[in-house]
């Protein structure tokens, strides 16, 4: 749900729910930094490296759905 002011007045725009995905997460304890791979629920796999890899791979995968996500939108690894 969001709010915005239009002219003074409040406006509220309802959202459906979205439907929650599984995704796994697979990591190697041992890396620095941690590197791994996020599997979804179709099976397509992405691998990255770094903490902000993975949080790059969740927001992706929070804001389209896991069907748009394209499988070369992982982090290159350096």
């Amino acid at each position: 749900m969001s709010r915005a002011s239009i002219g003074g007045k409040l406006t509220v725009e309802m959202r459906a729910p979205a439907k929650p995905v599984e995704l796994l997460v697979r990591f190697d304890p041992d890396s620095d930094p941690p590197e791994g791979s996020v599997r979804d629920h179709t099976g397509a796999e992405q691998e990255f490296n770094g903490l902000l890899g993975l949080l790059r791979l969740l927001e992706i995968h929070h804001q389209q759905p896991a069907r748009d996500v394209a499988p070369d939108s992982r982090q290159e690894r350096t």
